[in-house]
């Protein structure tokens, strides 16, 4: 059974800028997600302290990091960190392999505008190529064609 936690109450002006920014990161996750996030901030500023190193500059760069490639392996191991990091950051985590990329997840959302885009550019493109067709001289194709075609006529 682990230990009871103390609460603290929030006091902003005795916070340096970098544990203002961790609180306010760590106000997104709930969970085992913010459990391990805040352990892995405790073990960063601990280090930091130990070091005599600034924290402020190189926190959020550390942690967009960690989440941008992690191995299938640990992907297994920690999955629901990894949907949280695809979902909350909207950026994909590429899952690697013998240090080679092999999969990404990435939010539904995200997928689904990506997908949405990449359809309009191919009715575009395909607009564009029948646009060079008919300046080249090809006939177009008569309207009663194009329904009997498309089963509306």
């Amino acid at each position: 059974m682990s230990a009871p936690t103390t609460l603290l109450p929030f006091q902003p002006a005795t916070m340096s800028p970098a544990q203002l920014a961790a609180v306010s990161c760590l106000a997104s996750y709930s969970g085992r997600t913010h459990a391990l996030y805040a352990f892995q901030l405790r073990g960063w500023f601990t280090w930091c302290q130990r070091n005599g190193r600034c924290c402020t500059n190189t926190l959020f760069a550390r942690y967009s990091v960690v989440m941008s490639e992690i191995t299938v392996s640990d992907a297994r191991a920690r999955l629901a960190d990894v949907v949280d990091a695809a979902r909350v950051q909207h950026d994909p985590v590429y899952l690697t392999r013998r240090g080679q990329r092999v999969a990404a997840v990435i939010d539904a959302d995200d997928l689904d505008g990506l997908i949405a885009a990449a359809e309009d550019l191919a009715d575009l493109e395909a607009a564009r190529a029948a646009r060079e067709e008919m300046a080249g001289g090809q006939d177009a194709i008569p309207w009663e064609q194009v329904k009997a075609d498309l089963g509306l006529a």
